[in-house]
């Protein structure tokens, strides 16, 4: 290789290694992050569902809906932890980013939900408060998914 070659090599790498530091932190601290962000969803999502469970009746009447429907949002969340618990574990990059948008969006359909749920009045004033903040955890997850999935490399990654 020319000493102009490798000149513009060596430069368009500084250049490479410059913008990845500035604008995005590389692949190996985001992966962790991405992880460790869908692991306290997970953990959120199993500590409420679980909570959901085991006190149906009282918060069917503090929210003032029917313990029914808490035990089966407590299944679905306990459901939807142990996906969570899965997917922080897949290897493939790429893969990990897929699932990693769609747990955003599930996430963010969440917030949406609970949205209507207030507007629509069919849970009490204190239950709509407890709502807001559950929905404002749930935003910050899902905000949080997005920042560091979008800090993984794009690319063909190998399957380990």
């Amino acid at each position: 290789m020319s000493d102009a070659a490798r000149s513009i090599t060596t430069s368009t790498t500084a250049i490479t290694d410059e913008d990845d530091a500035t604008h995005a932190p590389a692949t190996a601290h985001a992966v962790p992050r991405l992880r460790a962000a869908l692991g306290a969803n997970a953990l959120f999502s199993a500590a409420t569902g679980a909570a959901a469970l085991v006190g149906a009746s009282p918060l069917g009447r503090f929210f003032e809906v029917d313990d029914v429907l808490i035990r089966v949002i407590g299944a679905t969340l306990v459901a939807f932890a142990g996906s969570l618990a899965l997917i922080r574990r897949i290897a493939n990059q790429m893969v990990l980013r897929a699932w990693a948008l769609a747990v955003s969006i599930a996430d963010i359909g969440w917030v949406l939900g609970t949205i209507v749920v207030i507007a629509s009045g069919a849970v009490s004033q204190e239950g709509a408060i407890v709502l807001i903040v559950i929905a404002f955890v749930v935003a910050e997850l899902a905000l949080t998914q997005l920042y560091y999935r979008s800090r993984v490399r794009r690319g063909v990654q190998p399957i380990s």
